[in-house]
């Protein structure tokens, strides 16, 4: 596999994916820009660690390199959430009591209305759990595509068609009419926005 190249340089693909969901992680489940190099460095090992198990008979190399990268980011996600549950919360008691300017003040617990309290913890839930359901409504539809296909599909989540052009040598209206090939595909299985 391509993950370094003979010549010593990385493959273009896998770092253009890592930086990108580096930093997509900064400002969400407690990471900052002080974070970026450290997570990109543990994408890195991870990928390097796994890359013998890349098998081109079961898939695109892109395909490899992007599924162990999103486990990845899964896992490191997991590990800062369990380490700082609700690291933005402010925990105050019920009974404190509110200011209310220049009347009484009240005491919290007569203000919170549960039934506010559970609908948006559900519609965060549903967010949620639609957002993943698409992502694997996707994943199952490159799944599916020719393995060339599912390459361009790969990096056109990642980069623009330029960049998925110059990284895989292929011209560009050529990735372009790919792109449509894959859009086509998409629609037949419901998916109407993808890369919208």
């Amino acid at each position: 596999m391509g993950i370094v190249k003979k010549n010593g340089t990385l493959n273009q693909y896998a770092a253009a994916l890592i930086q990108k969901k580096a930093r997509s992680l900064v400002g969400r489940y407690g990471f900052t820009d002080a974070d970026v190099e450290d997570i990109e460095q543990d994408l890195w090992l991870d990928l390097l660690k796994r890359e013998s198990r890349f098998d081109p008979e079961r898939g695109a190399e892109t395909t490899f390199i992007a599924m162990i990268i999103d486990n990845r980011v899964a896992t490191i996600v997991e590990h800062q959430s369990a380490e700082k549950r609700g690291y933005e919360t402010v925990v105050q008691s019920l009974d404190d009591k509110i200011d209310c300017g220049d009347e009484p003040g009240i005491l919290r617990h007569e203000v919170v209305n549960q039934d506010t309290y559970l609908v948006e913890s559900w519609e965060a839930a549903w967010i949620e759990a639609d957002r993943r359901h698409r992502r694997a409504e996707i994943d199952r539809a490159i799944e599916a595509l020719p393995a060339k296909l599912q390459e361009i599909a790969r990096l056109l989540e990642t980069v623009s068609i330029t960049d998925a052009a110059r990284i895989t040598g292929i011209p560009r209206t050529t990735v372009n009419e790919m792109r449509n090939a894959i859009r086509k595909e998409f629609k037949k299985r419901g998916i109407d926005d993808w890369l919208k």
